[in-house]
């Protein structure tokens, strides 16, 4: 019987991790929830906006750093943070951040967390 209910607790916790995040090539796709508990588990995050500066203007995610995707220098610019250390990225809605953490993921990040859905999911989720 304990075994049984060990077996339970085990299942509905890997389930609600599966829920909230999936794995492309190497990357951690998580929701709103899971990326915010993420981002507050860490003194200081690696939070990248690779929206463009217009869109930053409007509104971002806590103390993020805004680095354009669109910008010719995107790979240098995201070169210059600690590999070792998780880089959690977003864009609008989640097609520009799955391209930059493919390009963490070539430039050695180790953990690459993007949020899915992007700021707009954010700003529902925040509210």
């Amino acid at each position: 019987m304990r075994i049984l209910t060990l077996f339970t607790s085990a299942l509905f916790f890997f389930s609600l991790f599966i829920s909230c995040s999936t794995s492309v090539e190497g990357v951690a796709v998580l929701d709103c929830a899971a990326f915010d508990k993420s981002l507050k588990a860490l003194d200081k995050p690696q939070l990248i906006d690779v929206r463009t500066a217009q869109e930053f203007v409007d509104g971002s995610i806590y103390d993020a750093m805004n680095i354009d995707f669109y910008n010719d220098d995107f790979k240098s610019a995201m070169n210059q943070f600690d590999k070792k250390q998780p880089i959690f990225v977003f864009c609008a809605k989640g097609g520009r951040s799955s391209s930059a953490s493919k390009i963490c993921k070539e430039l050695g990040y180790e953990t690459i967390y993007d949020l899915k859905g992007g700021f707009t999911a954010w700003k529902e989720y925040a509210n």
